[in-house]
């Protein structure tokens, strides 16, 4: 019933072992509490913490450890097939130890947080899944890591020497409460999103590899937080893939030495915010619907297919090296339009557009917690700097004006780039439309 202090080695070779509390738990300096595949070990304070020394360890060498508690848990280091960390009315959090936690499967559930935004839980698993009920969750991963639906059962051993499964039941995502951050950055390799990742209210999401790529196939959303996937190389959003938030919060996908591509059906959307896709090299859109869009790349901007519409917004920054191509151009639903380019210019719009002027804030997240702003400045016309052609289709009202930057053109094509401007309904030019060699048709 009182609470219990281990300060030397419990060892098993294959058989199951269970320590368990009433009040609190804990391991100090260099325990350890070890057993091997066909036993697994359970650790239980019932009605307190469950602490480790940075040195204690616990492993269950190609088998199951679960640790759990009523109130915090902290970790020195748990290694198994399958790790189960539970803090019932408290939070999970690591003791300094260089690596918390190596697994498998690991499944971590705590009503409060999980890590914190100085010492973020360190791991290393293939695969895992994190639920703060009330807070947030900051993990720091050392693999290439998949969230995935993970359960864990472990054995106790009774007081009377009887047996009994624990079992706790399928987690499949990265989850936390209202307003808290969801950090999830793996250090060493690629990462991939295969279950949802959910902030709950103004929560804010960064989901980062700082040395490999990122894959999204399945939902990324926050109520109304701020949504930043970044990567060292490339990011991929596979056609499940769904990035959601609502206004005040922005979505930012930043490729520092890669691309950024979507599929055909892969969604990203800012409901009445803004959504800024940066890449070093080219962007493939699947479908973005915002307030406001802003695509920079040195590469350039395509559609995936023709099936959808790649951008839903009432105004569209971009400034690539070129936009769509003349079998597949960018297809929009757009109110307000700015292209600077230096190839060519392929949109068609499904509804009456305007070339005007046109900037892009939005606010990214970092592994700390903290939060900046990315501007793109106000950019005017519809612009091509290298002989690109400018084609643009308009099912409705297609009008040209000269934007914020006072120079009283509204299209220019450099050389001998090619100007085509086509309506379904009516074209009304009220600033210059110029190319220097090439032929203008309205």
């Amino acid at each position: 019933a009182g609470s219990l202090s281990i300060h030397a080695d419990i060892l098993s070779t294959t058989g199951h072992v269970t320590l368990k509390a009433g009040t609190h738990l804990s391991l100090g300096a260099g325990v350890d509490v070890t057993t091997a595949t066909g036993g697994t070990i359970s650790l239980n304070a019932e009605g307190g913490t469950l602490t480790m020394a940075p040195t204690a360890r616990v492993v269950a060498t190609g088998s199951s450890a679960r640790l759990a508690a009523f109130s915090n848990v902290t970790l020195g280091y748990v290694v198994a097939n399958a790790v189960s960390i539970v803090s019932l009315s408290g939070g999970i959090y690591g003791s300094g130890a260089v690596l918390n936690i190596s697994a498998n499967q690991l499944r971590l559930q705590a009503s409060a947080t999980i890590g914190t935004s100085s010492l973020h839980l360190f791991v290393d698993a293939d695969e895992m899944t994190a639920l703060s009920y009330t807070s947030s969750v900051y993990i720091l991963e050392s693999n290439a890591v998949e969230v995935r639906t993970i359960s864990v059962t472990v054995t106790e051993v009774g007081a009377n020497g009887g047996l009994t499964d624990v079992t706790d039941s399928d987690q499949g995502s990265l989850t936390i409460g209202p307003g808290g951050n969801l950090i999830f950055t793996n250090v060493i390799g690629d990462l991939r999103v295969s279950n949802p990742l959910v902030a709950n209210g103004s929560g804010n999401i960064l989901i980062e590899a700082p040395v490999g790529n990122v894959t999204i196939a399945s939902t990324v959303s926050s109520t109304s937080g701020h949504i930043t996937v970044r990567a060292a190389k490339g990011i991929t959003l596979e056609s499940t893939a769904q990035l959601s938030t609502g206004s005040p919060g922005t979505v930012a996908l930043i490729a520092q030495d890669g691309s950024v591509t979507m599929a055909t059906q892969a969604l990203v959307q800012a409901i009445s915010s803004t959504v800024r896709i940066a890449s070093s090299a080219a962007v493939v859109l699947g479908r973005v619907v915002t307030g406001t869009a802003s695509v920079v790349a040195p590469g350039a901007l395509t559609s995936a297919g023709s099936s959808v519409v790649n951008v839903t917004a009432n105004n569209l920054r971009i400034q690539t090296a070129s936009v769509g191509t003349y079998v597949q151009p960018l297809r929009t639903t757009v109110g307000r339009l700015s292209a600077l380019t230096s190839g060519s210019i392929f949109v068609s719009e499904t509804d009456a557009l305007e070339i005007g002027a046109v900037g892009a804030s939005v606010t990214q997240v970092f592994s700390n917690g903290t939060t900046s702003v990315i501007t793109d400045a106000i950019q005017s016309d519809v612009q091509t700097t290298a002989n690109g052609d400018i084609y643009l289709y308009a099912a409705g009202a297609l009008s040209l004006n000269d934007g914020s930057d006072g120079d009283g053109i509204s299209a220019i094509a450099h050389g001998t780039g090619r100007i085509r401007l086509a309506s379904g309904a009516t074209v009304t030019v009220n600033a210059d439309v110029a190319s220097t060699t090439g032929v203008v048709t309205v």
